[in-house]
């Protein structure tokens, strides 16, 4: 669960990656899982790391400073955020939840 993604992301981070790739990092995790990871993601970009996100989870969509949206491997959709911020989260939500909406998703 959680202690392995966590484990994932500190073998990927190790030699310093100009950019991480996490492909749906929180996808089989509960909700407490899904926080650590999220939680962990968004300290490291915080520190300076550039990750590269694929998710279906709106949670982890909310962390984003920038979402991109593809359809059919081309990018339709830009919703560019300032960085994240607990208190603003609800706001934020309603946010990227209308956009997703005029993006038909």
């Amino acid at each position: 669960g959680g202690e392995q993604q966590r484990c994932a992301i500190a073998r990927a981070v190790i030699n310093s990656p100009g950019l991480l790739f996490a492909d749906e990092p929180t996808g089989a995790l509960n909700r407490k899982n899904t926080v650590e990871v999220l939680n962990l993601l968004t300290k490291l970009n915080h520190s300076g790391q550039s990750i590269l996100m694929v998710t279906h989870d709106i949670r982890a969509a909310l962390r984003a400073t920038r979402l991109l949206y593809l359809e059919d491997g081309k990018i339709v959709g830009e919703l560019p955020l300032p960085d994240y911020s607990p208190e603003e989260e609800k706001s934020r939500e309603a946010q990227v939840n209308a956009w997703l909406s005029a993006m038909e998703w």
